[in-house]
């Protein structure tokens, strides 16, 4: 992939390009991973399948990720729960560290593994329960919740946080 300022760089690339291109924009994680998202414009629309409507009702949860009206429920995958103990101990050992030193950074660069990875499982779980359901219908109706309310509950707030409840409504919009 050509980018302007950096010349040719080595990509692996997702999914073809269609249209033309407007812009790019590059991000580093804190794992020092880089992800180059395109704009394009002039994109072929896909096609929308004639006949009856399907809807859907769907129940965003914290025991379930998603409890939709046809009778599937998609269990919560609770990855920050799983890996708090982890999380903790090496967090610990971050405050241990002389700050500016290599070992810091090392251990900084841990502890930043573990949130990317469970960001990482959060968002592949609710892309895949996301997906799922909008290819078994077109149209989906999802429950009103106030999530911020939710989340300023103390007994409520990790589990909420940890079901993303608002990213999954995002996604289905």
């Amino acid at each position: 992939m050509k980018l302007p300022k950096l010349g040719m760089v080595r990509a692996r690339i997702s999914r073809p390009l269609e249209g033309r291109v407007l812009s790019a924009t590059v991000k580093r994680t804190p794992t020092y991973k880089y992800f180059v998202t395109i704009c394009c414009t002039d994109c072929p629309r896909p096609d929308i399948l004639e006949g009856p409507i399907n809807a859907l009702g769907v129940d965003a949860g914290t025991y379930y990720l998603m409890a939709r009206s046809d009778g599937t429920a998609i269990a919560n995958p609770r990855s920050l729960t799983k890996s708090e103990k982890k999380l903790a101990r090496e967090q610990r050992r971050l405050s241990r560290k002389k700050k500016d030193s290599r070992r810091y950074a090392r251990q900084r660069m841990k502890v930043a593994r573990i949130h990317e990875r469970i960001a990482n499982q959060r968002k592949d779980a609710l892309h895949k329960a996301t997906t799922e359901a909008l290819r078994e219908s077109q149209a989906i109706a999802v429950e009103d919740l106030d999530v911020k309310g939710r989340e300023q509950n103390c007994r409520l707030a990790k589990s909420v946080t940890d079901a993303s409840m608002s990213e999954m409504i995002c996604q289905l919009e």
